[in-house]
């Protein structure tokens, strides 16, 4: 065995290009995968990122706006992540295999970053290089590299971290330019993932568990006055972050809470999310232990399966506290002993205070939450090693053989992650009855052109959740793929006294209705919908459609051209208008702009262009030949 000095110089020498090299090794898998889940609103429907001028827009949101009332592809918060996806698109045409290196290469980087601060932690190249590779191969990673969507995590870790490193770069050179520096860093990170907040708490943190020859408290002192600037500076930069960030929406919840009386205090104490509604802080705090130190039974999705039997019961506010009273109390106690451990365990702790469910959170657990707390994990296996190393090799031969099986989990576990179908698989194989990821499945076999198997799934969901208008309206959807309209129509309506806002069952079972004949009853759907939603642009669309059926192409223009001046955006408006104009013998510079960005929309895929009234337009040669050299109709 070389000796450690010579394992020393290579490890500082070669450290960087093994971490990227690894994390090429682990991740190379996932360049094949699809988009899946969010990816497809966020990226595939994204407009906004197919032109790079398109970028001031995503700096210029409203605090306070509705997601209805935005631009659609304009989405509010975690900016920096629309900005990487744009330049993604702009590289990659759109290709999914670009925003999958991209997700890979920005893992390298907080890799690379984790090596200088692990380093600087532990005074060692070895160990430091072993933690940024356990932390790099760490299966439970897959959800935010391999998911693009969980790029936001992997960017507020790399600023965070690389904000981190900042101050300590001040600290050596007592350069005051760094503080821009500092201030660039941690906004990166905040603008990638309102987590970052907790990066003054962390840094403060590893300050008091670092201090050497000192108690407890008297730690805690001599840091205050050693860097008084720093926290200062930090915790201004969290306030004005605050303020800026959430302002608008955080002013009225807080003045809701502190600024009435007692008994709202108290109702908001007492709120789902502070009780049982999802998990308790000590059930949510062990339940990501667990994963980190034994990382089995992982799933892409588990909102709803905390009501099944992968979990034990909330243990309750009470035993919470108790909880946090104990886990204090034990970083005290061990602080002085194994600093870098408890900095390990606290930094978890501390980063996961963000979804706690300590206030009000929209999602009971996510495995990409664990990115960041990933750090604290990887530095407590690291510096346990390094405690063990001075007199016993032999542990670093097992934290070695760590690294390698958590990246042969790794690659497997990315395999799951190649498209929605396999996704959904592994999700009902481990959790049966999860809802989401049936009708997932369904959507996956229908869009195969798998209607027997997507029906056989749908009844399964049905019985599950009779009462669900999505389970009813999958329903309806197969059964008129299907030819069984009776059965179509029966579900759609059941759909629509589930849930009376279903937009989508109107629009099948009025296009249905007109489809076989009965133009009064489809009318009055389409009313009824226009009703409850002021005017639907897409109701447009099936009046228009059922207007071209009649050859009435003037009455289907002027319906698709009403639809579009709603929505400029809908692709099949778009298609509509172009087939209108075409069968009118109108406008050929316009049929061919509109129908270029109505196969951009993937408008093609969600019509029977076989059928009428597109079979006519689709049948000419010409446009046969667009369809398959993919260039513009002339």
């Amino acid at each position: 065995m070389l000796p450690v000095t010579k394992i020393e110089e290579i490890c500082r020498r070669w450290g960087l290009l093994i971490i990227v090299v690894v994390t090429c090794l682990i991740y190379a898998n996932t360049l094949d995968n699809e988009f899946v889940l969010d990816d497809n609103a966020y990226i595939q429907d994204n407009y906004l990122l197919r032109d790079l001028r398109n970028l001031p827009l995503f700096f210029n949101v409203p605090a306070d706006a509705l997601v209805e009332d935005l631009a659609p592809g304009l989405l509010r918060g975690r900016n920096v992540r629309w900005v990487t996806y744009a330049v993604d698109f702009a590289l990659g045409g759109g290709a999914p295999w670009m925003f999958h290196l991209s997700n890979l290469l920005w893992h390298a980087a907080t890799g690379i970053v984790l090596f200088f601060l692990f380093r600087r932690w532990l005074l060692s190249s070895r160990t430091a290089l072993l933690g940024a590779l356990l932390f790099i191969a760490h299966p439970i990673q897959t959800n935010a590299v391999a998911y693009i969507s969980g790029r936001k995590d992997i960017l507020a870790a790399f600023f965070l971290c690389a904000a981190l490193l900042a101050v300590y770069r001040y600290r050596q050179t007592h350069n005051y330019w760094w503080f821009p520096a500092i201030l660039g860093l941690f906004f990166l990170a905040g603008f990638s993932k309102e987590s970052a907040v907790v990066f003054p708490v962390l840094l403060v943190l590893a300050d008091w568990c670092l201090m050497k020859n000192s108690a407890a408290i008297a730690a805690a002192q001599r840091c205050i006055t050693l860097y008084w600037r720093e926290y200062l500076w930090c915790f201004f930069l969290v306030t004005l972050y605050l303020w800026w960030r959430l302002g608008a929406t955080l002013a009225p919840k807080m003045a809701a809470v502190f600024g009435t009386s007692a008994p709202v205090l108290a109702n908001h104490l007492a709120s789902p999310a502070l009780a049982d509604g999802n998990l308790s802080y000590a059930n949510l705090q062990l339940f990501y232990l667990s994963k980190l130190l034994w990382p089995t039974r992982l799933l892409a999705d588990y909102k709803g399966v905390f009501d099944f039997s992968l979990y034990p019961a909330s243990y309750g506010t009470v035993a919470s506290g108790i909880f946090v009273i104990v886990l204090v109390a034990c970083l005290i106690a061990i602080r002085q002993r194994a600093p870098l451990i408890t900095l390990g365990l606290g930094w978890i702790i501390i980063a996961l205070l963000p979804v706690s469910h300590l206030v009000d959170f929209h999602y009971p657990v996510a495995e990409h939450y664990l990115y960041l707390p990933c750090v604290g994990f990887a530095l407590s296996v690291g510096s346990v090693a390094e405690l063990r190393w001075r007199g016993d090799r032999l542990w670093s031969l097992l934290l070695v053989g760590l690294v390698l099986c958590f990246a042969l989990a790794t690659v497997q576990r990315n395999l799951v992650w190649q498209n929605m179908e396999t996704i959904t698989l592994d999700i009902l194989r481990k959790a049966p009855h999860h809802q989401r990821a049936r009708n997932s499945l369904v959507d996956v076999y229908a869009k195969q052109g798998k209607y027997p198997a997507a029906l056989e799934q749908a009844l399964i969901s049905l019985a599950e959740n009779p009462r669900s208008a999505v389970n009813n309206y999958n329903l309806g959807f197969l059964y008129e793929n299907l030819k069984d309209y009776q059965q179509a129509k029966s579900y759609y309506r059941r759909a629509i006294m589930l849930h009376p806002r279903l937009w989508s069952a109107y629009l099948n079972l009025g296009n249905l209705l007109l489809e076989q004949g009965d133009e009064r009853a489809g009318l009055a759907v389409i009313r009824d919908l226009n009703s409850r939603y002021g005017y639907h642009p897409l109701s447009y669309f099936v009046t228009g459609t059922h207007r071209a059926r009649q050859k009435r192409w003037s009455a289907a223009l002027a319906e698709f051209e009403r639809g579009l001046s709603l929505d400029a955006d809908a692709g099949l408006l778009k298609l509509g208008v172009a087939v209108a104009l075409w069968s009118l013998d109108r406008e050929p510079a316009q049929v061919s702009r509109l129908f270029a960005e109505a196969r951009a929309a993937k408008a093609l895929e969600t019509v029977d262009t076989a059928q009428p009234p597109w079979d006519a337009f689709f049948s000419q040669q010409e446009f046969r030949t667009v369809m398959e050299s993919g260039k513009d109709y002339q």
